[in-house]
């Protein structure tokens, strides 16, 4: 075909198709371009309307989690007997407050290095009076601790003291009868927030931040935003969306998202510059353009070859998206090298339906992912009944015996008096003191009074039935309960305790006169009144105690008051 006739298309059918197929393809590219860049935009930004509330959520919850759990190890902390027992003696003078205060900094300081959430702990009396501070010091401001004494328990989530977070819990004291003596006040490790930002796993770019309601900064995963006042408002969300472009405090333009916190008057705020969360779309449009380009440039020098040789390519395309409409996942198509439109489509197909195989094994594999984290959530959330069964644990038990503690003692007491009236078996209470625990704690030092203690404590748990009841029920003082118990038995019993006492060997020596540990015992019988019950032991008690301790009385023995 000549020149002559390229140069007037009209002459010839083969220019006239290839012209048309130019025309046709150009304006089928620039269609194709507008409808995947929109359709780009549109999935990325469902993707980013889908993304948003959920790292949104998952901060909130990790958030409220974290407040709950520091709630629940305070509330446990505060009924401690040690705190109970000792915090009213701290306002006494003498050397009892000196030995609650020594009890008293014992247990915060363990309780401390047990917990690395906290910073500090301390008392506070009714009066608002600071009683002991153990750990970081912290100059709070005297409002705070008015607020804490007026209000009876509050939870602060964040005060600024000197520039810096504050984060206290506070549960009031409260002694038998529920009755209000003080305050447990803890200080909180603040930097545990900026790691819950940071475990989103997002990109460094992104910024995810919290903010109060005065529009500072509380925690960010720019750590160094922290503590920074913001000059604007949270962005406000179109209706039917969660996610806005808006410009942020350092004047970039930026996607960003924000979710009240509920338990705290606080924002969540995660914001991502649009130049990263678009970037897929103008890099697709890049690659949509070139390959534009290149098929119009293929059209124009082969455009007649195009058009004679379509049709059997076209029939493959349409036999091959046939079989990925009706639900394969891949086609078997010749392997085609050319480098027109049609062998570029080939190829693009192709390229697809491995694309899509792979993603299908990605999807498998994602899955898998998924599965195995909601194993390690469940194995953490059994880590975590587990500990909580350890501080129920140490609720009911004394710190220095291992022996059951008061606050347990009197739970079962009001259990076993009651199936006592309901069945009528006989109860037996003993209750046991240390003798002379004053002068060995004066003459040999409380290093040895504890010893004394821990022995005495020993030596009663092997002496005593698996029925039985043995609990510290304060001082040097031990309380026995023996359910279905009559009277020469528990006197029996008793007894058997005394001796275990007097044969140990205690490697405290004896007393300056020779005399060795003992200790000596009251009996009461139940006869339907719990308070006599305990009545009638201690009166017991006390005639041993005045008959040359070292021995057992029963109340049975005595006259009648």
């Amino acid at each position: 075909m000549s020149a002559a006739r390229w140069l007037h298309p009209s002459r010839s059918l083969p220019a006239r198709l290839s012209l048309f197929a130019l025309a046709a393809t150009m304006f089928a590219s620039l269609t194709v371009t507008a409808i995947s860049v929109h359709s780009i935009d549109s999935f990325l930004r469902d993707e980013i309307e889908q993304s948003f509330p959920e790292l949104l959520r998952n901060a909130s919850s990790q958030l409220d989690l974290w407040y709950k759990q520091r709630e629940l190890d305070v509330g446990v902390f505060a009924k401690s007997g040690i705190l109970t027992q000792n915090v009213p003696r701290l306002v006494t003078a003498g050397q009892a407050s000196a030995r609650a205060k020594a009890e008293v900094d014992q247990y915060l300081r363990y309780v401390l290095s047990s917990f690395p959430q906290f910073r500090a702990m301390f008392v506070v009396a009714e009066s608002g009076e600071v009683l002991h501070w153990v750990g970081d010091d912290e100059n709070l401001p005297e409002e705070l601790l008015a607020e804490i004494v007026a209000g009876g328990e509050i939870i602060a989530p964040l005060r600024w003291s000197m520039g810096r977070r504050v984060g206290v819990l506070s549960v009031p004291l409260r002694g038998e009868r529920d009755q209000t003596f003080g305050y447990l006040l803890a200080l909180l490790r603040m930097d545990e927030l900026d790691n819950v930002l940071t475990e989103l796993n997002i990109a460094d770019s992104w910024r995810a931040q919290i903010v109060d309601s005065s529009r500072r900064i509380v925690s960010s995963t720019h750590r160094e935003e922290t503590g920074r006042t913001l000059d604007r408002l949270p962005a406000e969300h179109s209706a039917g969306t969660s996610v806005s472009e808006y410009i942020d405090q350092d004047g970039i333009q930026v996607v960003g998202s924000h979710r009240e916190f509920g338990r705290f008057d606080w924002t969540l705020e995660l914001e991502v510059p649009y130049d990263e969360a678009f970037a897929p779309v103008v890099r697709s449009i890049g690659r949509i353009v070139a390959i534009d380009l290149a098929v119009v440039i293929a059209l124009a020098v082969a455009a007649f070859r195009v058009v004679m040789s379509i049709t059997r390519p076209i029939e493959a395309l349409s036999e091959a998206a046939q079989h990925i409409s009706e639900g394969g996942d891949s086609a078997d198509l010749p392997a085609d090298t050319r480098q027109d439109e049609v062998g570029i489509l080939t190829r693009a197909f192709r390229s697809m339906t491995t694309s899509l195989a792979a993603k299908a094994e990605e999807l498998e594999e994602s899955r898998r992912q998924v599965e195995e984290a909601n194993r390690a959530l469940t194995d953490n959330n059994e880590k975590l009944r587990q500990a909580n069964e350890v501080l129920e644990q140490l609720s009911i038990t004394d710190g220095l015996t291992r022996l059951h503690n008061h606050r347990y003692f009197q739970d079962q007491l009001v259990k076993e008096v009651r199936r006592a009236d309901r069945t009528g078996a006989p109860l037996a209470l003993i209750l046991g003191d240390i003798d002379y625990f004053k002068r060995w704690n004066d003459e040999l030092g409380h290093a040895s009074g504890d010893q004394i203690l821990m022995l005495v404590a020993d030596a009663m748990a092997g002496a005593v039935r698996d029925a039985d009841l043995l609990a510290r029920y304060g001082g040097e003082e031990f309380a026995i309960l023996a359910p279905a118990t009559e009277g020469e038995s528990a006197i029996a019993l008793a007894e058997r305790l005394r001796m275990a006492i007097a044969e140990t060997e205690f490697a405290v020596g004896t007393l300056e006169d020779g005399t060795r540990v003992s200790a000596s015992f009251g009996v009461a019988l139940f006869d339907g009144d719990p308070a006599r019950l305990f009545a009638q032991a201690d009166r017991a008690l006390y005639a041993a105690k005045e008959g040359g301790r070292n021995c057992v009385v029963a109340a049975s023995e005595l006259p009648e008051v």
